[in-house]
């Protein structure tokens, strides 16, 4: 959801600034290790399009809480599968 809302309001940002907001900043915040991709490892992927649009709905949250300003918006930049080291999620995720 996050990704989509701001993807969905941006207007300064480009795509590759936007994903390192989500990627290497929160790493650098916390003293983490940069993340690299290495033969024969497991990753973590996320799939998405950018330009997506889908309204959002309590089907789309997977939180016990429904509780979400967003519910019935048009938001632009859907996930659609993760991969988190042996985990696989295909859309809906």
């Amino acid at each position: 959801t996050a990704f989509a809302v701001i993807n969905t309001h941006n207007k300064s940002l480009t795509l590759a600034q936007l994903l390192e907001k989500f990627t290497h900043n929160p790493r650098k915040i916390l003293n983490l290790p940069a993340v690299t991709m290495q033969t024969n490892q497991l990753a973590n992927l996320t799939l998405f399009e950018d330009d997506n649009e889908f309204v959002f709905t309590e089907k789309h949250i997977f939180s016990k809480s429904k509780n979400t300003p967003f519910l019935g918006k048009t938001l632009k930049g859907k996930v659609l599968a993760i991969m988190n080291k042996d985990i696989f999620s295909a859309e809906g995720v």
